[in-house]
Formats: C-alpha cells, sequence, structure tokens
C-alpha cells in the first residue's frame, strides 16, 4: 500500500523538477533570440559599413607602407610634450598638419616624421639610393579613428623640395596625402616630399597602436658634423613644416626667399667691385 506522505514528497518534487527543466528552456530561448538579435545587429552594422563614405573628414590615427615596413601612431602637429622645440616634430609617431585637410574627404592630406629608425628612415633610404624611384607605386594605408582604412599609392616623389608645391597638384575634389620627411641634419631645409592618390578604401577592426610621443630636439648641429657623411644626414631632421610659397610658419625660406637673398649678396657683391674699380691708387691718396 502506497504512503500518501510519499506520494506527495514526490509529487513536490516532480513539480520542482518541472519549474527548474522550464526556467532552463526559457533561458535557452532567450539566449538564442539574443544571438540571432546580436548576429543580425552585426550583419546591418558590416552591410551599413560596406561602403565607406570618401566625404566626411576623419582624424587619422595610424600610417603603414607596408612594403617598407613603416608602421606608425600618427598625432595632431599640434601635440607637445615638455622638453620639445616649438613646431618641431615629435619622435616615434608620424604627424598630421592641421594646416592641411584631414582624410576621407576630397583636399591634401600632409604627414611629416623623422628620418629615424622606427619612422620614415626607410621612405628615405629607398629614395635616397634609387633617385625616388624607389618609393613609386608604393602603397600607403591611412587608418582613421572611426573605423575607416584608405589606400593610397605613391605617384610622385620629390628630393630636396624647398617648398610645399607638391601640395597644390591634383585636381581639387580629389583626395591625395602628402609624406615628408628629412633629408639632413638639424636646420637643414631641404625635405623628401612624396605624393599619393587614393586608390581604395574599407573599413577594419584592428586597433591602432598606441601613440606615446617623445621629446626629439637637438640643438643645431656644426658645419663639421654636416660633413660627417649619411650618418649625419640620417641622424636628425630638421624642423618642418618646410616654408611655402605664401609665408609658412617656424622660420624657414622657401626657394622664393632663397632667390631673395641670393640676388641681395649679389648686389652687395657688384657694388663692392664698382667701389674698388673706381678706387684711386693709394699714392694719389696719399697726395690728397
Amino acid at each position: 500500500m502506497a504512503d500518501p506522505r510519499i506520494d506527495r514528497h514526490l509529487g513536490n518534487r516532480t513539480r520542482r523538477l518541472g519549474h527548474g527543466t522550464g526556467r532552463l528552456a526559457m533561458a535557452g530561448m532567450t539566449a538564442s533570440m539574443l544571438a540571432l538579435m546580436l548576429a543580425a545587429a552585426g550583419a546591418a552594422t558590416v552591410a551599413a559599413q560596406g561602403k565607406p563614405p570618401l566625404d566626411e573628414p576623419g582624424i587619422p590615427v595610424r600610417i603603414r607602407v607596408p612594403d617598407l615596413r613603416v608602421d606608425l601612431p600618427v598625432v595632431s602637429s599640434e601635440r607637445t610634450v615638455p622638453g620639445n622645440a616649438r613646431d618641431y616634430p615629435l619622435c616615434d609617431v608620424a604627424q598630421y598638419w592641421t594646416i592641411y585637410d584631414l582624410p576621407g574627404a576630397p583636399g591634401t592630406t600632409w604627414i611629416y616624421a623623422h628620418a629615424q629608425p622606427g619612422m620614415f628612415l626607410p621612405m628615405f633610404l629607398a629614395a635616397d639610393s634609387t633617385d625616388g624611384a624607389g618609393l613609386l607605386g608604393k602603397l600607403v594605408t591611412l587608418q582613421l579613428r572611426d573605423g575607416r582604412l584608405l589606400r593610397y599609392r605613391i605617384d610622385e616623389v620629390k628630393q630636396h623640395a624647398y617648398n610645399r608645391r607638391i601640395a597644390l597638384l591634383g585636381r581639387r575634389n580629389a583626395q591625395r596625402l602628402v609624406l615628408q620627411t628629412s633629408e639632413g641634419p638639424p636646420g637643414t631645409i631641404p625635405k623628401l616630399q612624396v605624393s599619393a592618390r587614393l586608390v581604395g578604401a574599407g573599413w577594419t577592426d584592428e586597433p591602432a597602436p598606441k601613440a606615446k610621443p617623445r621629446a626629439c630636439w637637438q640643438p643645431r648641429t656644426s658645419s663639421s658634423s654636416r660633413r660627417a657623411g649619411n650618418q649625419g644626414r640620417r641622424a636628425q631632421a630638421s624642423p618642418v613644416p618646410v616654408a611655402s610659397t605664401t609665408g609658412g610658419s617656424g622660420g624657414s625660406m622657401d626657394s622664393t626667399s632663397l632667390a631673395l637673398g641670393g640676388g641681395a649678396v649679389l648686389l652687395g657683391a657688384t657694388l663692392f667691385a664698382v667701389y674698388l674699380v673706381r678706387r684711386p691708387p693709394a699714392r694719389q691718396r696719399r697726395q690728397a
């Protein structure tokens, strides 16, 4: 004969197990629905990001030249570090010049860095050893803060540049990138400049490297240091950006200024030569 108390106990336990199984099933359904919703949201995001906008400027955070193993975080030209001279490029980063256009929209973006190991030195070496030809056709990628990845192709190399005319090339509605680095020790003006055209764009979820800029300023080297050879040439970049044909900053001079200075020197030499020709002999000066 069955004990009613045992039946009641078993019934209560069965009901509890049933409630637990129901809760587990409900939790499983909820998790499945959440996973489906997330997958749908992800698919919608990918679909929305399938074609990056090319009319919205963005902040650059990383620049790469894969063939040359250049990979640098990018910061603003207005970024300051204690101990670094004003407007002098920082070390361990590249910098976008804020007087030019931000990438991601029509215009010209200007990015510069020192010709030092871990920075733009491979660009200088490639150009120096091939008269610039070694840089033509190289791919440059520029990652923006919003996840866009812009791809450029170098189509012009300008060595020993004294101005920024390279930024005036191309159509107004085109998107161009100019990269600049030094060709000599501190205080020297000539620069290596390359121009690249936009050839494609996509999205990336790869995190940008954390920028850790450090002070890079060193006093101007002496004339004997400038004659030290390639090691001296590659040791340090001079203050940038270089002056443009419309003036510029940082006290550097462009080709117009150089021409004016050369003209003044020539005029002074001419006047001095005229003075020597018309100067009376020493005997006449003593008699007078």
